[in-house]
């Protein structure tokens, strides 16, 4: 067998059968022993509530089907499945989960009297590779050094074994977990359902098996080893209890309950008609404030707009004023088109002088109140008159020969 000694270590020995009456098979006769007692009885735990103990076995399986250890008032167990629970609906029942569903921090220190349960959350933010939001927390109350032990599981996965229990009908008065109820010992190491529970003040939560169980009892030379007769054998420097989970139970005051935040019972309360008022008159406030900057916004944007279309309406049609009605000025612009411009004619009269023969512009401008004043050279008077018949309205101010060609002043108020 492999025997642990204060030192710390252990070693292999023979295992000794046990010749002491009552010690149980398989332990060694020299093997301390102490038998706890709790309300009178060695053999139950004795309760005014009932306690629903999810075993170990059951994580990582199907929720309705975890197996459940049931321990009525009267002390008698029996056994179940999460989901075959009815008989509990409308009774005191505490729930007690595994030590395997959870991990276990220290906030650190923290100042005030009693900090709120978001200033707990975030101040342990950041040991977790998950967001607070998949994360639901429980706290502990603080120690000396204003330090708070926080116990941390799956927010899915506890929604849904409370939803298991809800839709039986059973609202658990409390949430606690095993390894956390040995918070009211020393360092202490308890063997329930094949596995060392480590607690205790101020100490780790843990539920391992036996070969981490080895590991660190070499770093806590002063823990307390306990166990039921016949239960853990290998092991030697074991007090016995005559009921483990009595043991446990002891320390429930103490232990964290989980049913805290968003699970903490009777969260929605009752709000007064007063701060249901008050929160109603702000809201609207707050709407009345929203709707008027809103509005002002929107004034600002069709000032703007406004500004842009008289700009385009200038540059699409120089010399008309813009209404305030720009879309029926347009309308109407449209409909009607407007005279042509000086270029437009002086285009009409290049026209004209080309159809006309011989003839080449000098010199083209338009004179106020007059219209265009054009000189041009002809090969002879006959170009001239052809010219001034293809284009209503011209007259020859000035006309004269020289040498083979005729100069002539012309004007004409088509280009008015």
């Amino acid at each position: 067998m492999v025997r642990y000694d204060p030192s710390g270590r252990f070693r292999d020995e023979p295992l000794v059968p046990a010749q002491r009456s009552g010690s149980g098979p398989g332990w060694s006769s020299n093997a301390r022993i102490t038998t706890y007692v709790f309300h009178g009885t060695t053999s139950r735990c004795r309760m005014s509530e009932y306690a629903a103990y999810l075993l170990p076995e059951g994580v990582g399986g199907v929720p309705k089907h975890w197996p459940v250890r049931v321990l009525q008032p009267d002390g008698v167990t029996r056994e179940s499945r999460l989901s075959d629970l009815e008989a509990l609906a409308g009774q005191k029942v505490t729930l007690v989960l595994p030590m395997e569903l959870l991990s276990y921090c220290q906030t650190g220190s923290l100042p005030g009297r009693k900090p709120a349960y978001d200033t707990l959350a975030f101040a342990v933010e950041d040991r977790f590779a998950t967001t607070l939001e998949a994360l639901h927390l429980a706290f502990g109350v603080a120690n000396q050094a204003s330090s708070r032990p926080c116990l941390v599981i799956d927010r899915a996965c506890f929604e849904q074994l409370l939803s298991c229990l809800r839709v039986q009908g059973v609202e658990p008065q409390a949430v606690l977990v095993d390894a956390d109820m040995l918070a009211s010992a020393g360092p202490t190491a308890l063997w329930l359902e094949g596995r060392w529970l480590f607690g205790g003040r101020e100490q780790q939560r843990l539920a391992v098996n036996c070969a981490a169980a080895r590991v660190l009892s070499t770093s806590l030379p002063e823990i307390k080893w306990l166990a039921e007769p016949g239960q853990a054998s290998r092991w030697d420097e074991v007090e016995l209890v005559t009921d483990a989970f009595a043991l446990l139970w002891q320390g429930r005051f103490d232990a964290i309950n989980l049913l805290q935040g968003a699970f903490a019972p009777g969260r929605a309360k009752s709000v007064p008609w007063q701060a249901l008022l008050g929160g109603c008159l702000l809201a609207a406030l707050l709407a009345c404030i929203a709707e008027y900057w809103h509005v002002e916004w929107l004034q600002g944007q069709v000032a703007q707009l406004k500004q842009h279309n008289v700009q385009a309406f200038q540059r699409w049609a120089p010399g008309h004023v813009p209404r305030d009605d720009l879309a029926r000025q347009i309308n109407e612009l449209m409909q009607h088109p407007a005279p042509p411009t000086a270029m437009q004619r002086l285009a009409v009269l290049s026209e004209s002088l080309v159809e006309s023969g011989d003839l080449r512009i000098e010199r083209a401008e338009v004179v106020a109140g007059q219209g265009w004043r054009i000189e041009v050279l002809a090969q002879g008077f006959d170009d001239l008159e052809r010219f001034r018949q293809r284009l209503p309205g011209l007259q020859v101010e000035r006309a004269q020969q020289a040498a083979q060609q005729v100069s002539a002043t012309l004007t004409w108020a088509g280009g008015q």
